[in-house]
């Protein structure tokens, strides 16, 4: 049944693929949202977010093979019942591993980010995890200063991890 709804997912999603990477110019809105697990229903509305909002982004497929996996977890931020944005995090030993995070370009600057890492730390204080880790563009000051802002610190460099870039390591440890 699962593989029948992803395939079905798949053959449609060449429609809303064309659509999502054209960047939406509009004002930011006020947003009110939740956070939640994410399910296999919402992968159309994350992998939107995700054309939308990275340079190189993961191929659909990626985000399928996400929910098998035991150590992932989807988390995402839903406003009028639409999803605004996601996390995706890897629960490894005592280790939390950051691999994406994403809001909608016209709800940024509404604190869902914010949000979805506050949610992210305290999933990993239940679950006894010691510190999150994450990579960031060297070239992407915005998020480098969100994360900073946010009490994490950076601790190292990749050289050449993305074509185009190098990555900054940063961690936050879990009090």
């Amino acid at each position: 049944m699962l593989c029948l709804h992803l395939l079905r997912i798949r053959e449609q999603s060449g429609s809303f693929l064309k659509k999502s990477r054209r960047i939406i110019k509009e004002k930011y809105l006020p947003t009110e949202y939740s956070i939640r697990e994410a399910s296999v229903d919402d992968i159309e509305d994350i992998y939107e977010i995700e054309l939308e909002s990275f340079k190189n982004p993961w191929i659909f497929d990626k985000y399928v093979n996400e929910f098998r996996i035991p150590y992932s977890q989807i988390s995402v931020a839903e406003s009028g019942g639409r999803i605004v944005g996601f996390s995706l995090v890897w629960f490894v030993n005592d280790e939390v591993h950051l691999n994406k995070i994403a809001v909608r370009y016209r709800h940024r600057r509404n604190r869902i980010a914010s949000s979805l890492i506050d949610h992210i730390i305290q999933i990993a204080k239940d679950a006894g995890s010691r510190v999150i880790y994450l990579e960031v563009r060297e070239r992407n000051k915005e998020a480098r200063a969100f994360y900073r802002k946010l009490g994490f610190t950076e601790n190292g460099i990749r050289k050449k991890y993305y074509p185009d870039d190098n990555a900054i390591l940063i961690e936050k440890m879990i009090e």
